[in-house]
């Protein structure tokens, strides 16, 4: 059954220099019964940029050329008051500016053309937006329902 482990919550300053605060989520969470990944969301809701959630997911590694762990960003928003996710560049996340990497920072483009890396992906987050009650709670409130 899937869980989340090691959970904290603290805020932070939202990346896009608005002032406002986001809260910055992070823990493990299992997937399956042996398998995990370690995930950081910010939840965003700011007046310029309207409310996002950013998560990145950090797995073992991807390629048999490089041993690091690698992260993959996903961006969720509502779009007309159903949510769309879209897996994204690192670049354009505000991980960029709250993080430094030593793992693997995977492109768009590395994920989609991975077999199985976008189905794969988009499960894995599904399952801990689905699990994670803060995350959850965030997204129920903005789409009214």
């Amino acid at each position: 059954m899937p869980s989340i482990e090691k959970q904290t919550s603290e805020r932070c300053d939202c990346p896009c220099g608005c002032g406002q605060s986001a809260s910055l989520l992070s823990g493990s969470f299992n997937y399956t019964t042996d398998r995990y990944v370690v995930f950081r969301t910010v939840l965003l809701q700011c007046d310029e940029g309207g409310a996002h959630v950013w998560s990145i997911l950090r797995s073992g590694p991807w390629f048999k050329d490089d041993k690091r762990d690698c992260w993959l960003t996903l961006h969720t928003w509502i779009n007309e008051k159903n949510l769309a996710t879209r897996i994204e560049d690192p670049e354009n996340s505000p991980f960029s500016k709250l993080f430094l990497f030593t793992e693997r920072l995977l492109t768009r483009e590395e994920v989609l053309l991975q077999p199985g890396g976008k189905e794969w992906a988009f499960r894995v987050h599904g399952g801990l937006i689905v699990k994670h009650k803060e995350i959850s709670a965030f997204l129920l409130k903005l789409t009214d329902v």
